[in-house]
C-alpha cells in the first residue's frame, strides 16, 4: 500500500512539474512571439530607421 501511494504521488508530482514547465514554455513562447511581432511591426512602420 505504501509503495502504491508513493508511485501515485510521484506520478502526480511528475505530471504537475511537466504541466508547470509546459505553462512556462507556453507563456515565454507567446511573449517571444509578441516581441518578434512588435519588432516586425516597427520595421514595417519605419522601414529605414537610419534615414
Amino acid at each position: 500500500m505504501n509503495v502504491y501511494l508513493l508511485t501515485l504521488s510521484s506520478i502526480f508530482l511528475a505530471v504537475g512539474v511537466l504541466t508547470a514547465i509546459d505553462g512556462i514554455v507556453l507563456v515565454s513562447g507567446m511573449s517571444g512571439i509578441m516581441f518578434c511581432l512588435s519588432i516586425i511591426g516597427e520595421s514595417i512602420r519605419n522601414p529605414d530607421p537610419h534615414r
